[in-house]
């Protein structure tokens, strides 16, 4: 692999970057970034984009100036080249959270080890393929590609910029400033004109709100200029809300499976986004046995309290004799699950049918304006099997469906609030069901039979892996102060369990109980994850020790569960792959922080 030229000059390149004060550097720019939950300092803080050679400030920000006129408050921050962490920097010091991207090694160690704020968290990924980002699913309310554009080839543009669109949310903003003039060096550069990407923002639905031109360069080199262009996504320009309602409340329904088939994608984009990969426009490709899978829990207890899913009194087409001869638990039915004997007989049967019926049934009759099925599905059929592993392999086997960027972006963000109101319709489907064959059932039974089952809150695996290590005369310590645990501990939830309810190896640490009771069903901030880094990476290695079972058992979990972490064994990647789903879940979900 060539050297990359950031990385042989990473010293020279972060001083430059660093002389330019943020203001002075985007002073075009500042009217338009999210305000600070916290009010602005002078100078702001150093650090830069991939290039730095950032253009002047006329009109730059006065001292204590708030930035910004959009009114979001602790924003999610992108900032792709993020060279030597000047613009995060100051975008963290400002209470927003950035995941700041660089490629170049030495340049991004150089950058982190000077600026350690805890709500900047450095990531090795790089366009065009963005393929680290693109996997965690998350969206940014800001996007920042300062002095990076002019580096990616025209061919590759197409694709990069279709990556950062669609790590936008509805009324998120992509900032470029694009630098005009040949290097005096080996940095690889390519001319930019903005009309190419002002193309690119009208094919991705993108309006732009600011474009400044013929601005000289900040550090006088004669032959560089500069633009700077903000493009936003309409606040729900996509028609992903709408057009869910409208599923929902308005279509047509002959049965409640339209209903099915949306909650349990709702369940996948909460529980397991991992497992589903997203193509280069964004679109989520689930695998169909998943789908399944989930439509076999939900419609479980509905059928065994007899309530009708469709008029009549016939049966259904998916549950068949397979399907009634399940006899294992629903919560037991979950990714990374291994059953064998007559059990996966069965259950492969039952996922085979319920696949069919997805694919014939509601996939098929959800239709856009033209008629044409909103989720493509491809189906494949497999053979019985006595020995089944719900992994992402076999799951995928079955064939795959595929939910559209918008929609499935809706779900990762606001499943908590669009599952409700699924669930009243649902409801009210069936109870204008029974209700015509002389069926008055309350609306408690309705709801008892719809709960999601979860499994127990339960931490004795991880008791027994740490009274295990402490027999042996290991030290363990609380995860968030790092005191020498004693007899009576605790184990933590690292995301709240009655937020988000999740007994994987990896949220669950150990700690003391003054911290346990004191931390209670918050987040951690950005602040305490970072000072407990170390403590974290530590314990993982611990746990993937355990033995072999629970090392699988490890990885299958974080593989459903944080899309972001390619190599669960990697605790670094693992870590990172905690914080971004910490920064959604705080952004989405409103969950209060505990700062330790």
């Amino acid at each position: 692999m060539p050297r990359n030229p950031y990385d042989d000059g990473a010293d020279r390149f972060f001083t430059e970057y660093e002389g330019i004060p943020f203001e002075q550097a985007h002073a075009r720019f500042l009217e338009f970034i999210p305000r600070a939950p916290v009010p602005a300092v002078a100078g702001g803080a150093s650090g830069r984009g991939s290039d730095g050679d950032d253009p002047p400030a006329p009109g730059a920000a006065a001292p204590g100036r708030r930035a910004g006129a959009t009114g979001a408050e602790g924003s999610l921050v992108l900032d792709v080249g993020a060279g030597s962490g000047r613009d995060a920097a100051w975008f963290a010091a400002r209470g927003h959270e950035v995941f700041a991207v660089e490629p170049a090694t030495r340049l991004r160690e150089v950058a982190a080890a000077h600026h350690t704020h805890p709500r900047i968290h450095w990531i090795d990924d790089r366009l065009p393929g963005l393929e680290r980002i693109t996997r965690a699913g998350t969206t940014f309310d800001v996007v920042w590609l300062s002095a990076v554009w002019m580096h990616i080839a025209p061919s590759d543009r197409p694709r990069a910029f279709r990556k950062l669109a669609n790590r936008l949310r509805p009324g998120g903003r992509l900032f470029l400033s694009l630098r005009h003039g040949a290097f005096d060096d080996d940095r690889p550069a390519y001319s930019v004109d903005a009309a190419e990407v002002l193309k690119l923002a009208r094919e991705h639905g993108l309006v732009c709100i600011q474009h400044a031109g013929a601005i000289p360069d900040g550090r006088g080199r004669q032959g560089v200029s500069w633009e700077n262009l903000v493009l936003e996504l309409p606040d729900d320009g996509s028609g992903a809300f709408p057009r869910l309602r409208n599923i929902i409340l308005n279509d047509d329904r002959a049965a409640t499976y339209k209903l099915g088939l949306l909650r349990a994608l709702l369940r996948i984009a909460d529980g397991s986004p991992g497992l589903v990969e997203l193509d280069d426009h964004g679109d989520a490709r689930v695998p169909l046995g998943l789908v399944a899978l989930y439509w076999i829990r939900l419609y479980r207890p509905l059928l065994a309290a007899d309530f009708r899913q469709a008029p009549g009194t016939t049966g259904y087409g998916f549950a068949d004799a397979d399907f009634e001869a399940l006899r294992i638990a629903n919560s037991l039915l979950k990714p990374g699950a291994r059953f064998r004997g007559n059990t996966a007989t069965h259950l492969q049967r039952a996922l085979r049918s319920a696949a069919k019926h997805i694919r014939t049934m509601p996939a098929n009759f959800i239709t856009d304006a033209n008629g044409r099925p909103v989720f493509r599905t491809h189906y494949q059929g497999q053979p019985n099997t006595s020995d089944l592993r719900l992994d992402a392999p076999t799951l995928r086997a079955f064939g795959e469906l595929v939910v559209p960027a918008p929609l499935w972006r809706a779900m990762r963000q606001h499943a908590v609030w669009i599952e409700p109101v699924i669930e009243s319709e649902w409801i009210a489907t069936m109870r204008g069901y029974d209700a015509s064959l002389g069926r008055r059932p309350g609306t408690d039974a309705y709801l008892r039979a719809l709960a999601w089952i979860e499994p127990d809150r339960d931490t004795r695996e991880v008791r027994a892996i740490v009274d295990g290590l402490r027999g042996t005369g290991e030290l363990i310590h609380c995860t968030w102060r790092g005191t020498r645990l004693r007899a009576d501990y605790a184990v933590d939830h690292v995301v709240p369990w009655v937020r988000w309810p999740c007994n994987d190896l990896w949220n669950l640490v150990p700690a003391s109980v003054t911290a346990n009771s004191a931390k209670g069903d918050r987040l951690p901030s950005a602040d305490l994850l970072t000072r407990s880094e170390d403590r974290f990476c530590e314990w993982w290695t611990r746990v993937r020790r355990a033995d072999d079972e629970t090392s699988e058992r490890f990885e299958q979990e974080v593989q459903a569960t944080l899309p972001f972490v390619a190599q669960p064994s990697n605790a670094q990647e693992l870590f990172d792959g905690l914080a971004l789903l910490r920064a959604s879940l705080r952004r989405d979900q409103q969950i209060p922080e505990w700062a330790g």
